[in-house]
């Protein structure tokens, strides 16, 4: 019975990387649309591609592991913890911020009138 209860609980780990995963891709591909450097885009978007393909088989091997038991979004602040909570936080603030950053962004050199990096 202890297997089992490893193997769920992994799956349900595993699920839960595959949302984080899946938010950092969008805030790369978010980036991506916002630079103009077309190599930095390019490159921003394949790091996106490629998360994309990580959460989707971290999702694929969490359902097998899982079974057929569900996971809930709310679930994974609880399975992941602080680390959980700060990297969705900050990805929303990211996404967020990008949007009213991106007019006071010297796009070319990455950095904003304050010298903080921006996309």
């Amino acid at each position: 019975m202890g297997e089992l209860t490893f193997r769920k609980d992994l799956g349900k780990f595993l699920y839960c990387s595959s949302l984080l995963e899946e938010r950092i891709a969008n805030a790369y591909g978010h980036i991506a649309e916002l630079v103009d450097d077309r190599l930095i885009r390019g490159l921003l978007g394949f790091i996106a591609r490629d998360s994309f393909k990580h959460a989707e088989c971290f999702r694929m091997v969490g359902e097998w592991l899982s079974g057929d038991m569900e996971v809930y979004f709310e679930e994974c602040g609880e399975v992941w913890g602080e680390t959980w909570k700060t990297f969705m936080a900050d990805a929303e603030k990211f996404l967020n911020e990008c949007d009213k950053l991106h007019g006071a962004c010297l796009v070319d050199k990455g950095v904003n009138e304050t010298g903080k990096f921006c996309c």
